[in-house]
This record gives structure tokens, C-alpha cells and sequence, in this order.
């Protein structure tokens, strides 16, 4: 009796420690993603205000790609400024995003996950495969390749996908007078497309992404967010847990 009592102390202890390092040293890499005018970027603001109350001690970061570091952002004022002497080629464009994403990968999001920190960011190279891999048509797995040696190893635990129809992503832009970039202005069919790219994707990691609907209210969308956040850290202590059985 004594002997099953210690052995189930042992294995509650073995649970409880491995939930702590892995929700409270394990890096964590949360992507924000989709198309234009669903509530992206407000809900990678919101879910790191939340974060940042329930874990105080805990370094927080929100970024963006491309960006993240003064280098990266200097590549996005490149790419996202729209220029009436000279137009980046497609190929070019895909390099540019790959190249900030090198930088600020290992200058800004790297360091973070390995102090056991949380990185939330807003974009990542799924956006690269779905907009120059979808939306410009170079094919995703070119984009892909591009990609590789600067994503490396370092890929999103968890993708948050805002889907929509992209007509009304689009309107609500140009209704809320939001600063518009050289992407946005693209024709509706470029942002079919990219939403076509998106799906793919979601279809193809379908453990990686939970698809929002950019139509729900904000209320929702944060709801669903944080929920899908709770259940992300105990699948991963339960899969862990299951290692050391």
C-alpha cells in the first residue's frame, strides 16, 4: 500500500516538475498570421499585455517581420515603401524578407526562447510562403528553400491563423483609414492568393495552427487565443510526461 502510494507521489511529483520547465523555462514562440484587416497585429498586442500580468517574472517580447531589430527594420522600410523610380523585382522581394528574417531571428527571438522566455511575433516566414509563394506565384516550396537556411530550426510552437474573405479584410482597411503598405494595395486577386496560401499551410501543420475567424468580435477572437494558449502548455507537459514514463 505504502509502496503504490510512493510510486503514485513519484509520478504526480515527475508531472508537476515537468510542467514547470516547460511552461515556466521552456522558450515559447507564438506567430500571428493571416491576411490584411482581421485583428492580427490588436490580438498579438492583447495576448502580450495578458501574458506579461500572468507571468511578471518571465521575459515577454512582441515583434514583427519583417523587423524585430534596427537592421530588420531598415530591410522593411525597403520592402514595404512603394517607389515610383524603380519596382523590386519578385525575386528580390523574397530574399529582403529572408534576410531580415535572419537577422532578427538570432538578434531578437533566439535570445529570448533560450532564457525560457515567451517571443510573440507578428508575421513570420509563413507569410513569405503564402504572399511571394502564393500571392506572387513563385511557388512555395522556391520560397521555401530561400527561407531554409534562415529560419533554420528556430519555427513558431504555436500559429494563430486570422482567415477571412479578403474583400472584407480590404474594406475594413480603408473604412478605419489604416496606414496602408506597398502589399496592401496589391489587387484583390493577389490577396486571394495569399489566403489560398494560408489554408494550404494550415492544412499542411494542422498541430501547429488554430485558425481564427477574422470576422468574430475582438472579445472572441481573445477568447479562443487564450484558451488555445492553455491547452499548447499542457499538451506539451503531458507529451513530455510521456518521455519519461
Amino acid at each position: 500500500m505504502k509502496s503504490a502510494m510512493r510510486s503514485n507521489f513519484i509520478d504526480t511529483y515527475k508531472v508537476a516538475a515537468l510542467f514547470y520547465i516547460i511552461v515556466k523555462m521552456k522558450g515559447i514562440y507564438l506567430a500571428f498570421e493571416g491576411g490584411e484587416g482581421f485583428g492580427k497585429s490588436t490580438q498579438a498586442k492583447i495576448l502580450f499585455e495578458k501574458l506579461k500580468e500572468k507571468f511578471p517574472k518571465r521575459k515577454i517580447i512582441l515583434t514583427r517581420e519583417p523587423g524585430g531589430s534596427s537592421i530588420a527594420e531598415e530591410v522593411r522600410e525597403i520592402i514595404l515603401t512603394s517607389r515610383k523610380d524603380e519596382q523590386i523585382q519578385l525575386l528580390t522581394e523574397a530574399y529582403l524578407f529572408a534576410a531580415a528574417r535572419a537577422q532578427s531571428l538570432r538578434e531578437s527571438v533566439v535570445p529570448v526562447l533560450e532564457e525560457g522566455g515567451i517571443v510573440i511575433s507578428d508575421r513570420t516566414f509563413y507569410s513569405s510562403i503564402a504572399y511571394q509563394g502564393f500571392g506572387r506565384e513563385l511557388g512555395w516550396k522556391k520560397v521555401w528553400k530561400i527561407n531554409q537556411e534562415a529560419v533554420g530550426k528556430i519555427k513558431p510552437d504555436l500559429v494563430y491563423l486570422f482567415d477571412g474573405d479578403p474583400k472584407i479584410g480590404l474594406d475594413r482597411i480603408c473604412k478605419n483609414k489604416r496606414e496602408t503598405n506597398r502589399l496592401d494595395k496589391e489587387k484583390l486577386e493577389f490577396h486571394k492568393r495569399v489566403r489560398k496560401g494560408f489554408l494550404f499551410l494550415c492544412d499542411k501543420e494542422p498541430k501547429r495552427f488554430v485558425t481564427i475567424d477574422g470576422c468574430s468580435s475582438i472579445e472572441k477572437q481573445s477568447e479562443i487565443i487564450w484558451a488555445q494558449f492553455c491547452r499548447f502548455n499542457r499538451r506539451s507537459a503531458y507529451d513530455s510526461a510521456k518521455m519519461v514514463q
